[in-house]
């Protein structure tokens, strides 16, 4: 399973699917249109963490790099060392 693969399993866990709409992966996650609720959010951050064996910085958070899916992918790829 691929990076790209392994994320958005972790997604349809916690109930949020890009499947029908990739357009999707590039808004905001607790926005309208995909209306993720923050605690999933956190349970999926807390995934994330575990499931690439990551630690996210700080800081992406407090910049706003942790709220669509495309960021989030960027920042698991540069927490591995792949970008």
């Amino acid at each position: 399973m691929n990076i790209e693969e392994k994320l958005e399993q972790i997604f349809e866990n916690v109930g949020v699917t890009f499947e029908q709409n990739n357009e999707l992966k590039k808004k905001h996650l607790l926005g309208k249109e995909v209306g993720m609720a923050a605690r999933d959010l956190l349970i999926a951050f807390f995934m994330i963490e575990k499931a690439f064996q990551i630690q996210i910085p700080e800081e992406t958070i407090v910049n706003g790099e942790f709220n669509t899916y495309e960021h989030i992918l960027g920042t698991v790829k540069k927490c591995i060392g792949i970008i």
